[in-house]
Protein backbone atom coordinates (compact mmCIF):
# COMPACT_ATOMS: atom_id res chain seq x y z
CA UNK A 1 0.00 0.00 0.00
CA UNK A 2 2.95 2.35 0.57
CA UNK A 3 4.51 2.10 -2.40
CA UNK A 4 0.88 2.20 -4.16
CA UNK A 5 0.72 5.60 -2.51
CA UNK A 6 4.02 6.83 -3.02
CA UNK A 7 3.37 6.18 -6.59
CA UNK A 8 0.21 7.95 -7.05
CA UNK A 9 2.30 10.82 -5.28
CA UNK A 10 4.97 10.71 -7.45
CA UNK A 11 2.09 10.91 -10.60
CA UNK A 12 0.91 13.61 -8.95
CA UNK A 13 3.93 15.68 -8.20
CA UNK A 14 5.55 15.22 -12.15
CA UNK A 15 1.79 16.69 -12.75
CA UNK A 16 2.44 19.47 -10.40
CA UNK A 17 5.94 20.06 -11.73
CA UNK A 18 4.13 20.33 -15.06
CA UNK A 19 2.08 23.29 -14.06
CA UNK A 20 4.93 24.67 -12.21
CA UNK A 21 6.45 25.27 -15.67
CA UNK A 22 3.33 27.44 -17.24
CA UNK A 23 4.00 31.49 -16.65
CA UNK A 24 2.80 33.24 -13.95
CA UNK A 25 0.28 34.89 -15.74
CA UNK A 26 -1.23 31.34 -17.18
CA UNK A 27 -1.28 30.48 -13.07
CA UNK A 28 -3.38 33.67 -12.59
CA UNK A 29 -5.99 32.80 -15.20
CA UNK A 30 -6.49 29.34 -14.19
CA UNK A 31 -7.04 29.91 -10.75
CA UNK A 32 -9.40 32.90 -11.68
CA UNK A 33 -11.30 31.13 -13.93
CA UNK A 34 -12.05 28.10 -12.07
CA UNK A 35 -13.28 29.92 -8.66
CA UNK A 36 -15.30 32.05 -11.56
CA UNK A 37 -16.63 29.07 -12.46
CA UNK A 38 -17.31 27.13 -9.16
CA UNK A 39 -18.55 30.47 -7.59
CA UNK A 40 -20.80 31.16 -10.08
CA UNK A 41 -22.91 27.61 -10.73
CA UNK A 42 -23.16 27.45 -6.87
CA UNK A 43 -23.94 30.84 -6.41
CA UNK A 44 -26.95 30.52 -8.84
CA UNK A 45 -27.77 27.07 -7.89
CA UNK A 46 -27.22 26.74 -4.32
CA UNK A 47 -30.22 25.94 -2.56
CA UNK A 48 -31.56 28.66 -0.19
CA UNK A 49 -30.81 29.01 3.15
CA UNK A 50 -33.75 29.80 5.71
CA UNK A 51 -31.70 32.55 7.20
CA UNK A 52 -30.99 34.06 3.73
CA UNK A 53 -35.06 35.87 3.04
CA UNK A 54 -34.39 37.19 6.80
CA UNK A 55 -31.34 39.01 5.47
CA UNK A 56 -32.54 40.08 2.29
CA UNK A 57 -35.68 41.26 3.16
CA UNK A 58 -34.45 43.11 5.62
CA UNK A 59 -31.74 45.10 3.01
CA UNK A 60 -34.35 45.56 0.93
CA UNK A 61 -36.06 47.64 3.88
CA UNK A 62 -33.35 49.51 4.55
CA UNK A 63 -32.29 50.46 1.26
CA UNK A 64 -36.36 51.59 1.00
CA UNK A 65 -34.94 53.94 4.18
CA UNK A 66 -36.26 52.05 7.36
CA UNK A 67 -33.82 51.58 10.30
CA UNK A 68 -33.36 47.76 12.22
CA UNK A 69 -34.06 47.92 15.83
CA UNK A 70 -35.84 51.07 16.00
CA UNK A 71 -38.77 50.23 12.15
CA UNK A 72 -38.22 46.49 12.56
CA UNK A 73 -36.11 43.61 14.64
CA UNK A 74 -33.27 42.95 13.38
CA UNK A 75 -30.94 40.06 15.50
CA UNK A 76 -27.54 41.22 13.78
CA UNK A 77 -25.05 43.87 14.11
CA UNK A 78 -26.20 46.82 11.16
CA UNK A 79 -23.77 46.47 8.18
CA UNK A 80 -24.57 44.23 5.87
CA UNK A 81 -27.65 45.53 5.67
CA UNK A 82 -26.23 48.86 4.44
CA UNK A 83 -23.61 47.08 2.16
CA UNK A 84 -26.46 45.01 0.58
CA UNK A 85 -29.06 47.50 0.76
CA UNK A 86 -26.69 49.77 -1.67
CA UNK A 87 -26.26 47.05 -4.10
CA UNK A 88 -29.67 46.64 -4.31
CA UNK A 89 -29.90 50.43 -5.05
CA UNK A 90 -27.28 49.61 -8.16
CA UNK A 91 -28.66 45.98 -8.83
CA UNK A 92 -31.87 45.95 -8.03
CA UNK A 93 -33.59 43.67 -5.27
CA UNK A 94 -33.77 39.88 -5.99
CA UNK A 95 -32.17 36.35 -5.15
CA UNK A 96 -29.59 36.23 -8.09
CA UNK A 97 -28.68 39.97 -7.67
CA UNK A 98 -27.74 38.88 -3.67
CA UNK A 99 -25.58 35.82 -5.25
CA UNK A 100 -23.97 37.65 -7.37
CA UNK A 101 -22.57 39.96 -5.27
CA UNK A 102 -22.03 37.34 -2.81
CA UNK A 103 -20.26 35.23 -5.59
CA UNK A 104 -18.06 38.49 -5.68
CA UNK A 105 -17.13 38.84 -2.10
CA UNK A 106 -15.86 35.73 -1.71
CA UNK A 107 -13.98 35.76 -4.93
CA UNK A 108 -12.48 38.17 -4.25
CA UNK A 109 -11.12 36.46 -0.69
CA UNK A 110 -9.80 33.87 -3.61
CA UNK A 111 -7.92 36.81 -5.23
CA UNK A 112 -6.64 38.34 -2.11
CA UNK A 113 -5.43 34.63 -1.30
CA UNK A 114 -3.97 33.91 -4.62
CA UNK A 115 -1.84 37.42 -4.30
CA UNK A 116 -0.62 36.96 -0.96
CA UNK A 117 0.34 33.33 -1.14
CA UNK A 118 2.46 34.54 -4.73
CA UNK A 119 4.08 37.23 -3.03
CA UNK A 120 5.26 35.13 0.06
CA UNK A 121 6.48 31.91 -1.58
CA UNK A 122 7.45 33.34 -4.69
CA UNK A 123 5.65 30.19 -6.24
CA UNK A 124 2.85 30.93 -8.61
CA UNK A 125 2.18 27.39 -8.86
CA UNK A 126 1.83 27.09 -5.09
CA UNK A 127 -0.65 30.19 -5.52
CA UNK A 128 -2.60 28.55 -7.61
CA UNK A 129 -2.43 25.28 -5.60
CA UNK A 130 -4.11 27.22 -2.64
CA UNK A 131 -6.77 28.93 -4.47
CA UNK A 132 -7.73 25.28 -5.68
CA UNK A 133 -7.44 24.00 -2.24
CA UNK A 134 -9.95 27.07 -1.13
CA UNK A 135 -12.26 27.07 -3.98
CA UNK A 136 -13.04 23.38 -3.49
CA UNK A 137 -13.51 23.61 0.25
CA UNK A 138 -17.13 22.71 0.94
CA UNK A 139 -16.92 25.18 3.40
CA UNK A 140 -16.64 27.80 0.85
CA UNK A 141 -18.35 26.93 -1.93
CA UNK A 142 -21.22 25.75 0.08
CA UNK A 143 -21.49 28.73 2.61
CA UNK A 144 -19.54 31.65 1.12
CA UNK A 145 -21.71 32.12 -2.19
CA UNK A 146 -25.28 32.36 0.45
CA UNK A 147 -26.45 36.25 1.15
CA UNK A 148 -25.48 35.86 5.01
CA UNK A 149 -23.13 37.08 7.17
CA UNK A 150 -19.84 34.75 6.09
CA UNK A 151 -18.65 36.19 2.86
CA UNK A 152 -18.83 39.59 3.35
CA UNK A 153 -17.57 38.96 7.06
CA UNK A 154 -14.65 37.02 6.42
CA UNK A 155 -13.59 39.58 3.81
CA UNK A 156 -13.16 42.30 5.97
CA UNK A 157 -11.79 40.11 8.23
CA UNK A 158 -9.51 38.89 5.71
CA UNK A 159 -8.00 41.75 4.57
CA UNK A 160 -7.67 43.33 7.96
CA UNK A 161 -5.12 39.83 8.52
CA UNK A 162 -3.02 40.55 5.49
CA UNK A 163 -2.78 44.43 6.11
CA UNK A 164 -1.88 43.25 9.41
CA UNK A 165 1.14 40.58 8.55
CA UNK A 166 2.63 43.16 6.74
CA UNK A 167 3.80 45.34 10.00
CA UNK A 168 5.98 42.30 10.34
CA UNK A 169 8.93 42.57 7.22
CA UNK A 170 8.26 46.43 7.51
CA UNK A 171 10.76 48.65 8.46
CA UNK A 172 9.17 51.88 11.19
CA UNK A 173 6.11 52.51 12.48
CA UNK A 174 3.21 51.25 9.74
CA UNK A 175 0.41 53.27 11.35
CA UNK A 176 -1.92 53.52 8.59
CA UNK A 177 -1.55 50.47 7.95
CA UNK A 178 -2.82 49.49 11.39
CA UNK A 179 -5.69 52.07 11.57
CA UNK A 180 -6.71 50.18 7.95
CA UNK A 181 -6.34 47.18 9.66
CA UNK A 182 -8.46 48.00 12.54
CA UNK A 183 -10.66 49.52 10.26
CA UNK A 184 -11.57 46.08 8.27
CA UNK A 185 -11.67 44.42 11.54
CA UNK A 186 -14.28 46.88 13.22
CA UNK A 187 -15.82 46.40 10.12
CA UNK A 188 -16.53 42.45 10.15
CA UNK A 189 -17.39 42.51 13.44
CA UNK A 190 -20.30 45.40 12.81
CA UNK A 191 -21.47 42.05 10.79
CA UNK A 192 -20.76 39.29 12.82
CA UNK A 193 -20.05 40.88 16.75
CA UNK A 194 -18.77 37.53 17.98
CA UNK A 195 -15.12 38.82 15.91
CA UNK A 196 -14.66 41.26 18.61
CA UNK A 197 -13.53 38.26 20.41
CA UNK A 198 -10.43 38.49 18.38
CA UNK A 199 -8.95 41.20 19.22
CA UNK A 200 -6.81 39.92 21.96
CA UNK A 201 -4.91 38.64 19.61
CA UNK A 202 -3.89 41.54 17.36
CA UNK A 203 -2.97 42.75 20.72
CA UNK A 204 -0.41 39.39 21.01
CA UNK A 205 0.43 40.46 17.39
CA UNK A 206 1.98 43.55 18.29
CA UNK A 207 3.95 42.22 20.93
CA UNK A 208 5.73 40.39 18.55
CA UNK A 209 7.06 42.86 16.78
CA UNK A 210 10.54 43.64 17.64
CA UNK A 211 9.85 47.24 18.31
CA UNK A 212 9.77 49.51 20.70
CA UNK A 213 7.21 50.05 23.54
CA UNK A 214 6.92 53.22 22.80
CA UNK A 215 6.59 51.90 19.14
CA UNK A 216 4.09 49.37 20.00
CA UNK A 217 1.67 51.33 21.99
CA UNK A 218 1.79 53.64 19.39
CA UNK A 219 0.84 50.59 16.91
CA UNK A 220 -2.07 49.79 19.31
CA UNK A 221 -3.75 53.09 19.34
CA UNK A 222 -3.98 52.90 15.90
CA UNK A 223 -5.75 49.41 15.74
CA UNK A 224 -8.01 51.08 18.17
CA UNK A 225 -8.66 54.00 16.44
CA UNK A 226 -9.72 51.91 13.25
CA UNK A 227 -11.92 49.68 15.29
CA UNK A 228 -13.83 52.47 16.59
CA UNK A 229 -14.25 54.36 13.60
CA UNK A 230 -15.92 51.38 11.82
CA UNK A 231 -18.13 51.06 14.99
CA UNK A 232 -19.11 54.48 15.49
CA UNK A 233 -22.25 54.68 13.40
CA UNK A 234 -23.67 52.00 16.01
CA UNK A 235 -23.70 55.68 18.29
CA UNK A 236 -27.01 56.38 16.05
CA UNK A 237 -28.45 53.57 16.90
CA UNK A 238 -27.41 53.42 20.64
CA UNK A 239 -28.82 57.36 21.61
CA UNK A 240 -31.76 56.79 19.90
CA UNK A 241 -32.74 53.53 21.86
CA UNK A 242 -30.69 51.56 23.48
CA UNK A 243 -32.44 48.61 25.02
CA UNK A 244 -33.35 47.62 21.58
CA UNK A 245 -29.63 47.50 20.13
CA UNK A 246 -28.67 45.88 22.64
CA UNK A 247 -31.86 43.67 22.66
CA UNK A 248 -31.52 42.42 19.24
CA UNK A 249 -27.59 42.18 19.28
CA UNK A 250 -27.38 40.69 22.43
CA UNK A 251 -30.53 39.93 24.71
CA UNK A 252 -32.47 38.01 22.20
CA UNK A 253 -29.07 35.21 22.15
CA UNK A 254 -29.43 34.89 25.87
CA UNK A 255 -33.09 34.23 25.58
CA UNK A 256 -33.11 31.64 22.32
CA UNK A 257 -31.93 29.23 23.83
CA UNK A 258 -32.88 27.10 27.52
CA UNK A 259 -29.02 27.20 27.57
CA UNK A 260 -28.45 30.94 27.70
CA UNK A 261 -25.84 32.79 25.01
CA UNK A 262 -23.00 30.35 26.00
CA UNK A 263 -23.67 26.66 26.90
CA UNK A 264 -25.12 23.05 26.03
CA UNK A 265 -21.55 21.76 26.06
CA UNK A 266 -22.85 18.71 24.88
CA UNK A 267 -24.01 19.94 21.87
CA UNK A 268 -20.26 22.07 21.03
CA UNK A 269 -18.92 18.53 21.91
CA UNK A 270 -21.16 16.93 18.91
CA UNK A 271 -19.85 19.80 16.63
CA UNK A 272 -16.17 19.36 17.26
CA UNK A 273 -16.73 15.22 17.02
CA UNK A 274 -18.39 16.29 13.18
CA UNK A 275 -15.26 18.63 12.63
CA UNK A 276 -12.82 15.50 13.32
CA UNK A 277 -14.69 13.38 11.03
CA UNK A 278 -17.32 11.64 13.73
CA UNK A 279 -20.51 11.56 13.40
CA UNK A 280 -20.59 12.81 9.55
CA UNK A 281 -24.34 13.33 8.17
CA UNK A 282 -24.70 10.91 5.41
CA UNK A 283 -23.06 12.08 2.08
CA UNK A 284 -21.42 15.45 3.69
CA UNK A 285 -17.23 15.34 2.64
CA UNK A 286 -17.02 18.72 4.61
CA UNK A 287 -15.94 16.85 7.70
CA UNK A 288 -13.39 14.53 5.34
CA UNK A 289 -11.84 18.00 4.69
CA UNK A 290 -11.61 19.03 7.67
CA UNK A 291 -9.86 15.75 8.95
CA UNK A 292 -7.75 15.95 6.40
CA UNK A 293 -6.77 19.56 7.23
CA UNK A 294 -6.01 18.96 11.07
CA UNK A 295 -4.00 15.51 9.88
CA UNK A 296 -1.73 18.57 7.69
CA UNK A 297 -1.96 21.30 10.24
CA UNK A 298 -0.45 18.97 13.07
CA UNK A 299 1.83 16.87 10.61
CA UNK A 300 3.63 21.03 9.79
CA UNK A 301 3.24 22.15 13.33
CA UNK A 302 6.84 21.88 13.34
CA UNK A 303 7.01 24.36 9.85
CA UNK A 304 4.93 26.85 11.68
CA UNK A 305 7.85 29.35 12.84
CA UNK A 306 8.33 32.76 13.05
CA UNK A 307 6.12 35.61 14.14
CA UNK A 308 4.06 35.55 11.19
CA UNK A 309 3.03 31.83 11.48
CA UNK A 310 2.67 32.48 15.72
CA UNK A 311 0.51 35.02 14.89
CA UNK A 312 -2.08 33.08 12.59
CA UNK A 313 -1.62 30.02 14.86
CA UNK A 314 -3.25 32.10 18.17
CA UNK A 315 -5.92 33.93 15.28
CA UNK A 316 -6.87 30.20 14.44
CA UNK A 317 -7.01 28.98 17.78
CA UNK A 318 -9.17 31.65 19.18
CA UNK A 319 -11.14 31.75 16.19
CA UNK A 320 -12.08 28.00 16.83
CA UNK A 321 -13.33 28.79 20.64
CA UNK A 322 -15.18 31.72 19.66
CA UNK A 323 -17.16 29.72 16.86
CA UNK A 324 -17.66 27.07 19.71
CA UNK A 325 -19.28 30.02 21.93
CA UNK A 326 -22.98 31.00 20.66
CA UNK A 327 -25.86 28.49 21.67
CA UNK A 328 -26.28 26.40 19.42
CA UNK A 329 -23.13 26.60 17.49
CA UNK A 330 -22.62 25.05 14.28
CA UNK A 331 -20.32 23.02 11.93
CA UNK A 332 -20.97 25.96 9.00
CA UNK A 333 -19.45 28.82 11.60
CA UNK A 334 -15.89 27.26 10.55
CA UNK A 335 -16.29 28.58 7.01
CA UNK A 336 -14.62 31.72 7.64
CA UNK A 337 -11.45 29.93 9.02
CA UNK A 338 -10.71 28.44 5.96
CA UNK A 339 -8.67 31.37 4.34
CA UNK A 340 -6.77 31.71 7.56
CA UNK A 341 -5.69 28.20 7.67
CA UNK A 342 -4.35 28.60 3.75
CA UNK A 343 -2.18 31.86 5.28
CA UNK A 344 -0.70 29.33 7.57
CA UNK A 345 -0.17 26.86 5.32
CA UNK A 346 1.51 28.94 2.79
CA UNK A 347 3.58 30.11 5.90
CA UNK A 348 4.37 26.62 6.96
CA UNK A 349 5.86 26.27 2.77
CA UNK A 350 7.61 29.26 3.41
CA UNK A 351 9.21 28.19 6.53
CA UNK A 352 9.88 24.80 5.16
CA UNK A 353 11.56 25.86 2.12
CA UNK A 354 14.06 28.50 4.61
CA UNK A 355 14.88 25.41 6.50
CA UNK A 356 16.01 23.44 3.60
CA UNK A 357 18.04 25.87 1.90
CA UNK A 358 18.39 27.60 -0.92
CA UNK A 359 19.85 24.84 -2.99
CA UNK A 360 17.37 22.15 -1.82
CA UNK A 361 16.41 19.76 -4.39
CA UNK A 362 14.49 17.21 -2.21
CA UNK A 363 12.16 15.63 -4.11
CA UNK A 364 9.00 13.33 -2.96
CA UNK A 365 9.40 11.11 -6.12
CA UNK A 366 12.09 8.82 -3.78
CA UNK A 367 11.19 7.37 -0.98
CA UNK A 368 14.47 7.06 0.21
CA UNK A 369 15.31 10.82 0.52
CA UNK A 370 15.12 12.52 3.90
CA UNK A 371 11.84 14.18 3.60
CA UNK A 372 8.78 14.09 6.12
CA UNK A 373 6.21 11.77 5.65
CA UNK A 374 3.22 14.54 5.69
CA UNK A 375 5.03 15.87 2.58
CA UNK A 376 5.60 12.67 0.70
CA UNK A 377 2.03 11.64 0.70
CA UNK A 378 0.59 15.92 0.77
CA UNK A 379 -0.15 15.08 -3.15
CA UNK A 380 -2.71 12.17 -2.17
CA UNK A 381 -4.15 14.08 0.21
CA UNK A 382 -4.87 17.46 -2.14
CA UNK A 383 -5.96 14.85 -4.75
CA UNK A 384 -8.90 13.43 -2.12
CA UNK A 385 -9.47 16.80 -0.60
CA UNK A 386 -10.23 18.01 -4.47
CA UNK A 387 -11.91 14.60 -5.39
CA UNK A 388 -14.64 14.79 -2.77
CA UNK A 389 -15.64 18.31 -3.58
CA UNK A 390 -18.38 17.26 -6.21
CA UNK A 391 -20.20 15.14 -4.35
CA UNK A 392 -20.85 18.03 -1.74
CA UNK A 393 -21.89 20.25 -5.15
CA UNK A 394 -24.67 18.13 -5.62
CA UNK A 395 -25.33 17.69 -1.83
CA UNK A 396 -26.13 21.37 -1.70
CA UNK A 397 -27.25 22.70 -5.00
CA UNK A 398 -29.71 19.51 -5.87
CA UNK A 399 -29.80 16.75 -3.92
CA UNK A 400 -29.97 18.33 -0.22
CA UNK A 401 -29.42 15.44 1.52
CA UNK A 402 -28.46 16.49 4.95
CA UNK A 403 -27.86 19.84 4.53
CA UNK A 404 -28.39 22.35 7.19
CA UNK A 405 -31.93 23.78 7.15
CA UNK A 406 -32.80 21.58 3.83
CA UNK A 407 -35.75 19.02 4.76
CA UNK A 408 -37.83 19.51 1.49
CA UNK A 409 -35.76 20.53 -1.74
CA UNK A 410 -38.34 22.02 -3.14
CA UNK A 411 -38.99 24.18 -0.67
CA UNK A 412 -35.49 25.76 -1.40
CA UNK A 413 -35.19 26.24 -4.83
CA UNK A 414 -35.03 30.09 -5.92
CA UNK A 415 -37.77 28.90 -8.89
CA UNK A 416 -40.05 27.91 -6.14
CA UNK A 417 -39.60 30.46 -4.41
CA UNK A 418 -40.13 33.16 -7.47
CA UNK A 419 -43.64 31.24 -7.92
CA UNK A 420 -44.94 32.32 -4.92
CA UNK A 421 -43.64 36.12 -5.40
CA UNK A 422 -44.99 36.17 -8.56
CA UNK A 423 -48.47 34.96 -7.37
CA UNK A 424 -48.56 37.40 -4.70
CA UNK A 425 -47.69 39.94 -7.65
CA UNK A 426 -50.59 38.80 -9.21
CA UNK A 427 -53.47 38.63 -6.71
CA UNK A 428 -52.46 40.64 -3.89
CA UNK A 429 -54.19 44.18 -4.32
CA UNK A 430 -52.54 47.39 -2.69
CA UNK A 431 -53.52 48.03 0.72
CA UNK A 432 -54.21 43.70 1.44
CA UNK A 433 -52.19 43.07 4.03
CA UNK A 434 -50.11 39.61 4.65
CA UNK A 435 -48.44 37.66 6.85
CA UNK A 436 -45.84 34.86 6.19
CA UNK A 437 -43.80 32.41 7.71
CA UNK A 438 -40.81 33.28 6.19
CA UNK A 439 -39.64 36.82 4.46
CA UNK A 440 -37.88 35.55 1.81
CA UNK A 441 -41.22 35.08 -0.07
CA UNK A 442 -41.78 38.75 -0.38
CA UNK A 443 -38.42 39.60 -2.10
CA UNK A 444 -38.85 39.46 -5.25
CA UNK A 445 -42.29 40.96 -4.77
CA UNK A 446 -43.79 44.59 -4.72
CA UNK A 447 -46.59 42.87 -2.01
CA UNK A 448 -43.76 43.77 0.60
CA UNK A 449 -44.93 46.95 1.71
CA UNK A 450 -47.98 44.65 2.79
CA UNK A 451 -46.12 43.36 4.99
CA UNK A 452 -47.53 43.22 8.50
CA UNK A 453 -45.25 45.20 10.90
CA UNK A 454 -43.48 43.14 13.02
CA UNK A 455 -43.05 40.22 11.00
CA UNK A 456 -40.37 41.15 8.51
CA UNK A 457 -38.33 38.38 9.77
CA UNK A 458 -39.31 34.62 11.52
CA UNK A 459 -36.61 35.12 14.06
CA UNK A 460 -38.99 36.82 16.77
CA UNK A 461 -41.59 33.79 17.55
CA UNK A 462 -38.33 32.08 19.32
CA UNK A 463 -38.47 34.17 21.89
CA UNK A 464 -42.03 35.63 22.11
CA UNK A 465 -43.23 33.32 25.41
CA UNK A 466 -40.15 34.74 27.01
CA UNK A 467 -40.94 38.10 27.15
CA UNK A 468 -43.44 40.82 28.62
CA UNK A 469 -45.97 42.51 27.07
CA UNK A 470 -44.05 45.99 26.78
CA UNK A 471 -40.59 43.97 25.91
CA UNK A 472 -42.04 42.46 23.04
CA UNK A 473 -43.88 45.73 21.72
CA UNK A 474 -40.56 47.70 22.05
CA UNK A 475 -38.75 44.91 20.50
CA UNK A 476 -41.22 45.12 17.33
CA UNK A 477 -42.09 41.07 17.70
CA UNK A 478 -45.67 40.13 17.02
CA UNK A 479 -46.61 38.07 19.74
CA UNK A 480 -49.03 35.02 19.31
CA UNK A 481 -51.95 36.26 21.26
CA UNK A 482 -51.53 39.08 18.57
CA UNK A 483 -51.43 36.68 15.59
CA UNK A 484 -54.60 35.01 17.03
CA UNK A 485 -56.16 37.94 17.38
CA UNK A 486 -55.39 39.22 13.96
CA UNK A 487 -57.14 35.80 12.56
CA UNK A 488 -60.15 36.27 14.60
CA UNK A 489 -60.67 39.49 13.45
CA UNK A 490 -59.77 38.84 9.28
CA UNK A 491 -58.24 41.42 9.69
CA UNK A 492 -55.32 40.16 7.72
CA UNK A 493 -55.91 39.25 3.98
CA UNK A 494 -53.76 36.60 3.29
CA UNK A 495 -51.65 33.86 5.34
CA UNK A 496 -47.74 32.03 4.04
CA UNK A 497 -47.85 28.99 5.82
CA UNK A 498 -44.86 26.82 5.06
CA UNK A 499 -43.71 23.32 7.10
CA UNK A 500 -42.04 25.01 10.02
CA UNK A 501 -42.57 28.12 12.18
CA UNK A 502 -45.29 29.99 13.99
CA UNK A 503 -47.63 29.95 11.97
CA UNK A 504 -47.72 25.87 10.94
CA UNK A 505 -49.31 24.68 14.52
CA UNK A 506 -52.26 22.63 14.38
CA UNK A 507 -53.97 25.53 16.95
CA UNK A 508 -53.36 28.08 14.02
CA UNK A 509 -54.43 26.29 11.14
CA UNK A 510 -57.95 25.21 12.98
CA UNK A 511 -58.45 29.31 13.52
CA UNK A 512 -57.53 29.80 10.37
CA UNK A 513 -60.53 27.64 9.13
CA UNK A 514 -62.71 28.42 12.15
CA UNK A 515 -62.05 32.42 10.64
CA UNK A 516 -63.23 30.91 7.41
CA UNK A 517 -59.89 31.21 5.33
CA UNK A 518 -59.40 28.70 2.67
CA UNK A 519 -56.01 27.64 0.70
CA UNK A 520 -56.42 29.95 -2.35
CA UNK A 521 -52.52 29.24 -3.85
CA UNK A 522 -50.17 25.85 -2.88
CA UNK A 523 -46.92 25.19 -4.19
CA UNK A 524 -46.03 21.40 -2.89
CA UNK A 525 -46.81 21.98 0.79
CA UNK A 526 -46.60 26.08 0.66
CA UNK A 527 -50.11 27.26 1.21
CA UNK A 528 -51.23 30.57 1.09
CA UNK A 529 -54.50 31.06 3.13
CA UNK A 530 -56.83 33.87 1.57
CA UNK A 531 -60.47 34.95 2.87
CA UNK A 532 -63.57 33.29 1.93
Amino acid sequence: MKTILLGFSNNLYSFYRAIHGFSNKTHAVIALVVMACVFLLMGFHRLVDGDEGFYLLSAKLVAEGKKPYLDFFYPQMPALLYIYAAWFYLAGASWLSARLFTVVLAFAIGVMLFLYGKKRSRNTALALLIVLLYTFSSFVFAWFVVAKTYAISTLFLFGSVLLFLSIYNANGLRLGVLFLSGLLFGLSADIRLMFLGLGPIFFIGVLLVPIPPLHKILSLVAFGLGVLVALSPNVYFILIDQSSFLFNNLGFHSLRSDEGMVGDLSQKFRVILRLLGQRIPRGSMYSMQSLLLIISLVSLRRYMTGPRASFLKYFIGMFVVINLMPTPSDTQYFCALMPFIWLLLIESYVSYQRLAGPNNQISIIDENQSVPSIIKYMPVIIALYIAVAPIDMYRYSVGGNKVPGIDRVDHWKISRIRQISNWLDEHVKPGEQIISSWPGYLLESHTHVNLVEKTENHFGWLVEDKLSVTDAENYLILRADQRRELIENREIQYFIVNHWGPMNQPGVLILLEESQYKVVAQFSDIKIYGMD
